[in-house]
């Protein structure tokens, strides 16, 4: 997985909705991602720009990444992309 730059808000904003469009979209080829409403809300926060919905970012996609590991969905590219647009939602909107 490329590194993300965090120094610049609207490029780390930019790469984290193209992040989750991914995950959702891996998942969307299995015919899974309705399953999944964690990752329609953080897209919808960051594409819509809601600031005082980054706080819960975080929460949105970490329930979601419980479910994959519930439903038995997960695989190890989702794993490490949902595990890296968890680190980067903390150290940019959850410091």
């Amino acid at each position: 997985m490329t590194q993300l730059s965090l120094d610049h808000e609207e490029t780390s904003e930019e790469e984290l909705l193209a992040l989750i469009e991914a995950i959702q979209e891996k998942l969307a080829q299995d015919g899974r991602d309705a399953a999944y409403p964690g990752l329609s809300r953080s897209r919808n926060i960051l594409k819509n720009k809601v600031r005082n919905g980054y706080a819960n970012l975080i929460h949105h996609l970490s329930s979601d990444f419980r479910r994959l590991y519930d439903n038995r969905h997960q695989s190890d590219a989702l794993i490490e992309m949902f595990e890296f647009a968890c680190r980067l939602i903390k150290q940019r909107y959850n410091p």
